[in-house]
């Protein structure tokens, strides 16, 4: 049995299509586009809550990883908000 350890460079030499080709300009537009599709404006949300999105880039993450990430953080924190 052939065993390999899948790290998102590893990832990225097996699928060579989830491989982040775009500069970070670029790629932060395609996440605020998939975030619209969600019904969220990026800007308003990061002003309360700001969400690391170079740390996303910098890992690897497709925009529509990135965008679920943000959506998952800010949900979160707009609802621990209204516990309070």
């Amino acid at each position: 049995m052939l065993s390999i350890e899948v790290g998102h460079m590893a990832a990225a030499k097996l699928l060579p299509e989830l491989s982040i080709e775009a500069d970070y300009s670029t790629w932060l537009e395609d996440v605020r586009t998939i975030l619209e599709t969600m019904d969220i404006e990026m800007n308003r949300w990061q002003d309360s809550w700001e969400f690391d999105f170079q740390t996303e880039y910098d890992r690897g993450s497709t925009p529509r990883v990135a965008a679920v990430h943000a959506h998952d953080f800010w949900w979160h924190h707009l609802l621990a908000e209204s516990w309070t």
